[in-house]
């Protein structure tokens, strides 16, 4: 499926701002637009729209406190390490044309982690659904990471001396 492309008229009426605001956005970086004809007019993807504008806290708390498992939209789903870390790639690139390269690094590395941790200490333990939620918000710059699985202070518990 393709995403679908909007006019910058569009993408500003449904993020509630001026057409003028957008523009700056996309000079600084905030959210590129994408330019598809020969006067150089500005377009968006409507997934880039419909991100920016969504509430990842919420969507994640909904997710790990729901009384019955359900798989999260796939866009901020990972049921595997591998969906995970290719979607991480994916932030980092995102991530790129925001912030300078130590700072981008240093978020990758921490969400890889957490992430990563996520999938090492449930493994084998997923009490209903495995794989974790994993979402950023460019507009408020946040990143969310939840699973619903033992969590790791219930996984250290778990762990008995030798000797």
């Amino acid at each position: 499926m393709r995403d679908k492309v909007i006019t910058i008229s569009k993408a500003a009426r449904t993020l509630g701002i001026s057409i003028n605001t957008l523009r700056r956005w996309d000079a600084s970086g905030r959210l590129k637009a994408i330019r598809k004809s020969p006067l150089g007019h500005r377009y968006y993807l409507q997934s880039y729209i419909s991100e920016f504008v969504q509430d990842v806290d919420i969507l994640a708390r909904d997710w790990v406190t729901a009384p019955t498992s359900y798989e999260p939209k796939s866009e901020m789903y990972c049921r595997t390490r591998d969906v995970f870390q290719a979607r991480l790639e994916k932030f980092q690139s995102r991530l790129t044309a925001l912030a300078p390269l130590p700072t981008v690094s240093l978020i990758t590395a921490v969400a890889g982690e957490i992430g990563n941790n996520s999938f090492d200490h449930n493994l084998g333990n997923w009490p209903d659904i495995l794989g974790i939620f994993f979402s950023y918000s460019m507009r408020t710059r946040t990143v969310v990471l939840a699973d619903r699985g033992l969590g790791i202070l219930s996984t250290l518990l778990r762990v008995r001396p030798i000797g």
